[in-house]
Parts: structure tokens; sequence; C-alpha cells
């Protein structure tokens, strides 16, 4: 599914709550855990996915999904660099970084027509997010969840 960049920019922006009152455990290395969200009014479904790598253990990913799967944003902490697009930033928000290295910490951004492939850097201590649980909360600040689901482990 092919989203505008106005509504791709207004489903990163609403505030989204839990669904529910279950709690999630921050996925151990090798594994993941899914995380379903609200919009406020409860009209909109949104996932949170946790990734927690098996081999290099400070690599994490979060990635905020719209209802069947699009992906609106991916917070890469501790991977392989990513290298933006070369070419003309299709936003001012990457005006400075066509054909640049984000890092190994950065935010891909839906951008309509290109997805997910363009990314920020994210000028963050990974080691001041221990337990792991408090990097889930930085992402879902991010992504504008107001209600939070509680996160358990991560340690």
């Amino acid at each position: 599914m092919e989203l505008s960049q106005d509504e791709a920019n207004n489903l990163i922006m609403i505030e989204k709550k839990r669904n529910g009152n279950q709690s999630y455990m921050f996925p151990s290395p090798g594994t993941h855990t899914v995380v379903p969200l609200l919009s406020l009014d409860g009209t909109i479904e949104f996932t949170l996915n946790f990734y927690h790598a098996i081999k290099k253990r400070n690599k994490i990913q979060a990635a905020e999904l719209y209802e069947k799967g699009v992906l609106l944003l991916r917070m890469c902490i501790g991977g392989k660099n990513h290298i933006n697009p070369q070419g003309s930033a299709p936003l001012s928000l990457f005006s400075a970084l066509e054909g640049r290295d984000t890092g190994e910490n950065h935010l891909h951004y839906y951008v309509e027509g290109w997805g997910t492939s363009w990314s920020i850097p994210l000028d963050i201590d990974p080691n001041l997010f221990y337990p792991l649980t408090r990097l889930s909360y930085y992402f879902m600040d991010l992504c504008h969840v107001v209600d939070k689901p509680v996160m358990i482990g991560g340690l």
C-alpha cells in the first residue's frame, strides 16, 4: 500500500494508545516482540515490532507499522551504517543527507515513493538505555504513543 506524504505524516504524528492491558517482554537475543496499538479514538490500528539481534547483542530494531504492514518508522541501533540514496532529497528533513552515511544509530522515515529508504542519524548513546526497555519507551515517544504498554525485561 502506497501512502501520500501527508497521510504518512498524519499517521506518524497521531497520538496512539496501547491496545489492552497486556504487558510485553522486550525481546531476548534472536527474537522479536509485536505490540498492537490504536489511535486514541480507537479507529486506526498500528503495530510496534521490536527485534533484538542474536550475533550482535547491541543491535536493536524497532518499527512502527500502520494497519496491514505499511512501515512508517524504523529505528536501527547498533546495526550496520545506512547510506541514503543519491540525488535530490524528497523532503527537507533529508536535504543535507543525500548519499550520506547516517551511522549505525538512525531512524528511517516513510517517504512517498521511497518507502523507508531514507534515514536521519540518531545522536544517542545506546549504553544509556539499559535496561533495554528504556529504548522501547524512547521509540514509543518518537511514535507519539501517549498511553504506553508496559515492557518487561531487556537486561
